[in-house]
């Protein structure tokens, strides 16, 4: 190992609280430790909630706003995923990450706050946290989220965000590998937790792919869907190497933003928006991957982009003469056709040559046939796009197709 990583177990610690004084006073009101209203609604199915972010220097005002202050912060999240919560921050690239562990619910803990302010005055330049709705394994031990494991001279780290079968991921990691990398808690497979059987899962995959990180995510989740039952899939997870930051959605909700009073060059990722309005938060779609870093925009890209179908020995239909437009090169408008194959939920959005998302022009369950809808060249805020070559992507629950379209104004 490169060097020690500190870890900072809350059951052993003298707290942080006597060098914090911030004394700053709570944007949204202060929390209480019974469920509050607003989130007596939520779905019980996100088994535990993550944040993350990066930045090349990340505002302490909006790391707290988000895990303490706001109405939907993941303090106020955890009084319905009450097994503790974990907190990790990267002062700078290359730097020992500093992880913060706690068994008790975050709404419950009075050394969560002190916590959160101390590492976020650092201004770290990733930081990313997780509060625990135990389904498999160790419920009474500290948050094991985020998972840690040092690779390839990094310091790798990934919550998750859902349950997935153990049976399968322990079939799918090989012995050697596992052998080699056995689960740091727990000694026996009734104990292991399914998220660290995952976190070992992706990295055996992405060491064999030669550190090519998309490409080993891309195995990874065309595998699982390849071999887990039924079509709910509970695969969300926020990755981080230090440098960057990967986040995928497959299941519950994830979101994304890099505006919303955030500072240029910073993305945060959050499985539920913190502010009682949506707003500049971006919901992802289902088999989307989000790469962010400090010094680019988020790139999104569908997984099934890194998919070699080989490795479960198909090969999908090509979807040749799916999408079209015409007139293109354009300008105001084009008109699109979408020949769908068959009913189902499909998605239509637009991305630059970056591969940033700038508008869902349509969403949901479709009939099968062909769909027509006229773009104006405006983001899903209304704001007209510039000139330039645009991407249309078409997904359905059985292919994708793509179509470069230009626009001139």
């Amino acid at each position: 190992m490169r060097g020690r990583i500190t870890i900072i177990m809350l059951f052993s610690v003298i707290l942080l609280a006597i060098t914090v004084g911030s004394g700053r006073t709570p944007e949204w009101g202060a929390p209480v430790a019974a469920i509050p209203d607003h989130l007596s609604g939520e779905p019980a199915h996100h088994n535990c909630r993550l944040w993350g972010a990066i930045s090349s220097e990340i505002r302490s005002e909006l790391i707290q706003d988000h895990l303490i202050y706001a109405p939907y912060s993941l303090k106020e999240l955890s009084s319905t995923n009450r097994n503790g919560w974990g907190l990790v921050t990267f002062a700078d690239e290359g730097a020992e990450p500093v992880i913060n562990r706690s068994s008790l619910a975050a709404i419950n803990d009075p050394e969560f706050d002190p916590t959160v302010i101390a590492r976020a005055e650092l201004f770290p330049e990733v930081c990313f946290a997780h509060v625990r709705n135990c389904s498999s394994g160790l419920c009474e031990i500290p948050n094991p989220h985020p998972f840690y494991r040092e690779l390839n001279g990094k310091h790798w780290f990934l919550a998750h965000n859902g349950s997935i079968l153990k049976s399968v991921l322990l079939d799918l990691i090989p012995t050697d590998y596992f052998t080699l990398h056995p689960p740091v808690n727990g000694d026996n497979p009734q104990d292991w937790i399914d998220s660290e059987l995952y976190f070992m899962y992706v990295m055996q995959t992405v060491e064999e792919h030669g550190w090519d990180v998309k490409a080993g995510l891309g195995e990874v989740i065309l595998k699982l869907r390849a071999f887990l039952p039924g079509e709910y899939h509970s695969l969300n997870f926020i990755l981080s190497d230090g440098a960057t930051l990967w986040a995928y959605r497959e299941g519950a909700d994830l979101f994304y933003t890099n505006a919303a009073g955030l500072d240029a060059g910073t993305t945060a990722i959050a499985s539920r928006y913190p502010g009682h309005e949506q707003a500049r938060w971006i919901r992802l779609e289902n088999g989307e991957l989000i790469t962010a870093t400090k010094e680019h925009p988020p790139l999104i890209e569908d997984i099934s982009d890194y998919f070699d179908y080989s490795v479960i020995g198909e090969t999908p239909a090509a979807p040749a003469g799916m999408l079209t437009c015409y007139p293109n090169p354009f300008n105001p408008r084009t008109t699109i056709s979408c020949s769908l194959p068959a009913a189902g939920e499909i998605t239509l959005s637009v991305h630059d040559a970056n591969g940033l998302r700038h508008a869902v022009l349509a969403q949901g369950w479709r009939n099968g046939g062909t769909l027509t809808i006229t773009w104006d060249g405006c983001n899903s805020l209304g704001e007209q796009l510039g000139s330039g070559v645009y991407l249309l992507r078409l997904r359905t629950e059985t292919a994708t197709a793509s179509h470069k379209i230009t626009m001139i104004r």
